[in-house]
């Protein structure tokens, strides 16, 4: 009986031994140009009560839809302005304040120009201010998700190319076992902060950006 166990611990030992588990970490990326300009602007306005805050707010609103650019925000946030009392330790309302947060995404750097004027306008016997907080080129996310999915093929390709290589050089049958993605973090590329004083606004240039994805292998040889 023991010949036959030690016959079958000599068959699967081999096989068990030439078992190779190969982890690496593959990175590839792109440089692109960014398809889209983008500009944030803030508009907030002041008034003596809720509904005066709402007016001014929905006056610029329909302003900026009229444009007919494609922007994300919109939302209407208002709420009442306090002044600290001293002497009664409390606060009261004087009144109201108003926001709205927008980005444009635009074709071209010349839209912001109407964008400001289409401001300049609503602001015209309205309580209304606005700022423009940063200015400069984006990457839509309709083209960042195609070359994610390019970058995602590209990285698998170069992962196979891999697990030939090992197999290769260790005489073995190598397969990928587990592909694992993952997207590099970078930090926010800053864009120009501008305050809108007249309707001519800086124009950045339209540099390439970089997208990187990270692909976490893992291969077995036999």
């Amino acid at each position: 009986m023991w010949q036959v166990l030690v016959l079958f611990l000599a068959l699967i030992l081999p096989s068990v031994a030439l078992s190779t588990e190969i982890k690496d970490t593959i990175t590839v990326y792109r440089e692109i140009k960014p398809d889209i300009y983008c500009i944030s602007v803030s508009v907030s306005a002041r008034g003596e009560s809720e509904s005066s805050v709402l007016q001014a707010l929905s006056k610029a609103d329909s302003y900026v839809r009229n444009l007919k650019f494609r922007y994300t925000g919109g939302k209407f946030t208002v709420f009442p302005n306090r002044e600290w009392i001293p002497s009664e330790k409390r606060y009261r309302i004087v009144g109201f304040v108003g926001r709205i947060n927008y980005r444009f995404l635009l074709k071209s750097p010349s839209q912001q120009e109407e964008v400001i004027r289409a401001l300049e306008e609503a602001k015209r016997g309205a309580p209304l201010n606005y700022s423009v907080s940063s200015v400069g080129w984006c990457v839509s996310d309709k083209l960042r998700k195609r070359v994610l999915e390019e970058l995602k093929i590209e990285a698998l390709k170069e992962a196979e190319s891999e697990a030939r290589v090992f197999g290769r050089e260790l005489h073995s049958k190598c397969l990928l076992k587990s592909v694992s993605f993952s997207t590099v973090s970078r930090p926010p590329i800053i864009m120009e902060s501008v305050r809108a004083q007249s309707v001519k606004l800086p124009q950045p240039p339209q540099n390439s950006q970089k997208i990187e994805i990270r692909a976490s292998v893992q291969i077995n040889c036999r």
